[in-house]
C-alpha cells in the first residue's frame, strides 16, 4: 500500500510540475464576420547616386515617409477546421499619405487608395476579380498568413516554432510584391500567457529577417521584431504589431534602354505595422 501511495504521489508531483500546454485551435465559421484595421508607416532613407559611363557621379540624399490606413469588413465564405480557406473583403475606407520623413500626418499629403469602396473575393489560390494587381492581391491574403503563424500542436510557455518566411511576407511587411529568399525564417515563441476581461490571452513574440531580390532588380533585407496576441479562450486574433529596419535595400536605376543611370542605397529605411482585428 505505501508503495501504491508513493507511486501515485511521484505522479501527482510531476504532473503540477510539468508546465501547462495551450492549443490553438482557431473557431473562425463559415459567415462569421470581422472587421481589421490596419495602420502602417515606411520610412525611406535614400542615397541616390548618378551613373555615365560606368562611373559614379553626384549623390543625393532624401527622406520620404508612406502611410497607409485601411478598414477592411471580412465575410468568411469558406471554413474547414476552423481556418478560413475563402473569403470576401470590402474596404470601407483606405487612406495614403505620403511626404518629407520629418512632415507631421498632419502635413502628409493624403490620398484615397484605389481599393477604397471596392470588394475582392478570395478562395484558395484564386482572387476575383481576376485582373486585381499583384499589390492588391498580397492584402488580400491576410487571414491566411495570419493562421501560419499559429503553432499546429500545443505549446508551452517559451516554446519557439519557426515559419518559412514565403508563407507570412506579405502580412508582416504591408505592399511586398516579391516573395523573399528559401532560407528566410519568421521565428514564433510563446512569450506570455496574461488575463484580459475574462479571457485568456497568449503573446506570441515574432522576430526574423526577410531577404528578397525584387523583379526591379532591388536586393533588400530586413530584420524585424514584433508580437501577435491571440484569444486562446475565443480561439481568435487579436492583434498584431511588426516593426523592423532595412540592413541592406539597394538597386540600380536602369533607363528605357536598360542602361544603368543610377544606384539605390536605402539602408537604415524603417517600417512599422498595427493590426486590430474585431467580430462584428
Amino acid at each position: 500500500m505505501r508503495t501504491a501511495l508513493s507511486t501515485l504521489f511521484a505522479v501527482l508531483a510531476a504532473a503540477s510540475l510539468a508546465p501547462a500546454q495551450e492549443q490553438f485551435e482557431p473557431k473562425v465559421e463559415k459567415g462569421d464576420k470581422w472587421t481589421v484595421r490596419s495602420e502602417s508607416s515606411l520610412t525611406l532613407n535614400l542615397k541616390v547616386t548618378s551613373m555615365e559611363g560606368g562611373a559614379a557621379g553626384e549623390t543625393r540624399e532624401r527622406q520620404l515617409k508612406t502611410k497607409r490606413t485601411e478598414v477592411k469588413d471580412l465575410e468568411f465564405t469558406d471554413v474547414e477546421k476552423g481556418v478560413p480557406v475563402g473569403w470576401k473583403v470590402t474596404y470601407a475606407d483606405a487612406k495614403v499619405r505620403t511626404g518629407p520623413a520629418n512632415s507631421t500626418d498632419a502635413e502628409l499629403e493624403m490620398s484615397t487608395a484605389e481599393v477604397e469602396g471596392k470588394t475582392y473575393f478570395v478562395s484558395g489560390a484564386d482572387v476575383t476579380p481576376e485582373d486585381t494587381p499583384a499589390d492588391i492581391k498580397a492584402g488580400l491574403r491576410e487571414p491566411e498568413s495570419f493562421y501560419l503563424l499559429l503553432p499546429k500542436d500545443r505549446k508551452s510557455l517559451n516554446d519557439s516554432w519557426e515559419i518559412p518566411a514565403t508563407k507570412v511576407s506579405k502580412l508582416i511587411v504591408r505592399g511586398a510584391w516579391e516573395d523573399p529568399s528559401d532560407d528566410s525564417k519568421v521565428r514564433v515563441t510563446l512569450s506570455e500567457i496574461v488575463n484580459q476581461d475574462g479571457s485568456s490571452i497568449a503573446v506570441l513574440a515574432l522576430t526574423g529577417t526577410i531577404k528578397a531580390d525584387s523583379k526591379q532588380g532591388f536586393q533588400v533585407e530586413f530584420e524585424f521584431t514584433g508580437s501577435l496576441r491571440y484569444d486562446l479562450t475565443n480561439q481568435r486574433p487579436l492583434s498584431l504589431e511588426v516593426s523592423g529596419e532595412a540592413k541592406s535595400l539597394v538597386g540600380k536605376i536602369v533607363d528605357g534602354h536598360g542602361q544603368e543611370v543610377g544606384h539605390v542605397d536605402a539602408q537604415g529605411s524603417a517600417f512599422r505595422l498595427e493590426v486590430f482585428y474585431s467580430p462584428k
